[in-house]
């Protein structure tokens, strides 16, 4: 395996996490993975669809998140994703919670499906952000 794909939850999934920290831990797997010599397949690197209205009618008038991006529906972003993650991707990484996520359960069964290897992320310490919280409790920060 060389180019695993990245998978948690990023929409849905764990509740006591915030969306930026959900975030950060695919940036930090990331990381993680290419130091290992792997050239991850990041979820949020992957443009969804080319329409720049496939949920104007749950937004409204609003084309546009306060970021800039285009709003985009859930399967939309699935859609896009599994198509990189088949066409770019030849295993699987799963980020700590990943079977609280509708979107990576469905990405997992598709890697068993067809037969890829798994690199389990879900207790890296980096990738869990315990080495930043550690140095913040250090500085004496709220962790």
């Amino acid at each position: 395996m060389k180019r695993p794909y990245v998978s948690g939850p990023i929409a849905g999934g764990t509740q006591n996490l915030s969306r930026e920290e959900k975030l950060a831990r695919f940036a930090r797997a990331e990381l993680v993975l290419r130091n290992d010599g792997y050239e991850p397949v990041n979820p949020l690197s992957i443009e969804a669809c080319p329409t720049q209205d496939c949920n104007l009618e749950a937004v409204g008038d609003k084309k546009y998140r306060e970021d800039g991006q285009y709003w985009h529906t859930w399967e939309c972003y699935l859609r896009y994703d599994l198509i990189a993650m088949l066409k770019d991707a030849d295993g699987i990484a799963l980020l700590p919670e990943w079977e609280t996520s509708p979107g990576a359960v469905l990405e997992h069964h598709v890697a068993v499906g067809l037969g890829w290897e798994t690199i389990d992320l879900t207790k890296n310490a980096v990738v869990l952000g315990l080495p930043l919280q550690l140095e913040r409790a250090r500085a004496g920060q709220r962790v």
